[in-house]
């Protein structure tokens, strides 16, 4: 059965599980209708993270993936809605730690 990556009621994509790690899910995302709500700010983390690896980052991942986060970002599946934290996208890849903020 499909999962999906939901902001509020909005589907942004589906999300096609492939390895669970302790509270870490990682598979294969498939942009939904709605992907452009996120597409922008996801691929700026994605570029941040990138950089800082390689030592040349103006801007601070980190505070990138808190505001995702402050988004309430949920996978929805089998009808019930879970939130997710850390949501990261790479190309059609992604990874998220399940839970809440430790906020």
């Amino acid at each position: 059965m499909p999962e999906f990556l939901m902001l509020g009621e909005h589907q942004i994509g589906i999300l096609e599980s492939t390895n669970v790690d302790h509270f870490w899910c990682y598979g294969r995302f498939k942009p939904g209708k709605n992907f452009g709500i996120l597409a922008e700010r996801l691929a700026l983390l994605e570029r941040a993270y990138f950089e800082a690896e390689a030592g040349s980052s103006s801007v601070d991942p980190d505070q990138l993936q808190d505001e995702i986060n402050q988004l309430g970002l949920a996978v929805l599946s089998n009808g019930t809605a879970m939130q997710v934290q850390d949501f990261k996208l790479q190309g059609e890849s992604y990874e998220y730690r399940v839970g809440t903020s430790d906020a």
